[in-house]
């Protein structure tokens, strides 16, 4: 890629012979994913259905740190390989109360993300990312660091739901569930900022469990 402006910044020209050096940014990145969904209608007034999902993410991208100047050494250009692998299943009811004025539903579903990153950091590398022990090691080291707490997610919910239908495009419901969401996350859960942004824009995300509540008014345009 182009050394722009390099000779602006004191000692960075020489990282750039003939004006180019190494492309950064993404490499590669390759998302699959597979989902069989199935249902069941004995009758016309209930309907049972389940599903299952499978997603396998990979993503490759090149890196440079850079200090308070922008640097173009070529020993700080760092390579990051994001691999997550997902699981996603549930199973759902649709009852009618009531022909044409009641309904009722009831879904649960259960979703875990296991991710990993693994970090490789150049023989050389000149600049300390928060000096965090962890990253210490990588540098110099023939093989990536990984980095097991990744966006690892587990994520489960149960939803009941009822609706009263006025007339042929206005009707009103409700529903009621309880969620479950547990995370660790390496950069997100405040014990390793190994990039800049996340010690500055680090989310407050964490673990909970709640029950919810919602009512609604619908009005259809058919």
């Amino acid at each position: 890629m182009p050394c722009e402006d390099a000779e602006l910044f004191a000692n960075q020209a020489q990282f750039c012979p003939g004006g180019v050096q190494a492309p950064l940014g993404m490499v590669h990145d390759q998302y699959d994913t597979f989902t069989l969904e199935g249902s069941f209608a004995p009758g016309e007034r209930w309907n049972a259905y389940a599903f299952y999902s499978y997603e396998d993410g990979d993503i490759l991208q090149n890196g440079r740190q850079s200090g308070s100047d922008l640097n173009f050494n070529p020993a700080d250009v760092w390579t990051s390989n994001i691999v997550s692998k997902g699981t996603s299943f549930g199973a759902g009811l649709d009852f009618t109360l009531v022909p044409d004025k009641w309904f009722l539903g009831l879904v649960g579903r259960y979703n875990k993300v296991d991710g990993n990153n693994d970090v490789t950091l150049l023989p050389g590398f000149s600049t300390s990312i928060y000096s965090t022990a962890a990253f210490a090691q990588c540098v110099g080291t023939p093989g990536p660091c990984a980095i097991p707490a990744f966006d690892d997610t587990k994520y489960s919910t149960v939803l009941g739901t009822i609706r009263y239908q006025f007339a042929s495009r206005l009707s009103a419901g409700g529903g009621v569930g309880f969620e479950d969401y547990r995370i660790d996350d390496a950069q997100t859960g405040n014990t390793l900022n190994y990039m800049p942004s996340s010690f500055f824009l680090q989310a407050n995300n964490r673990d909970y469990k709640a029950w919810l509540g919602y009512v609604s008014l619908t009005y259809t345009n058919q």
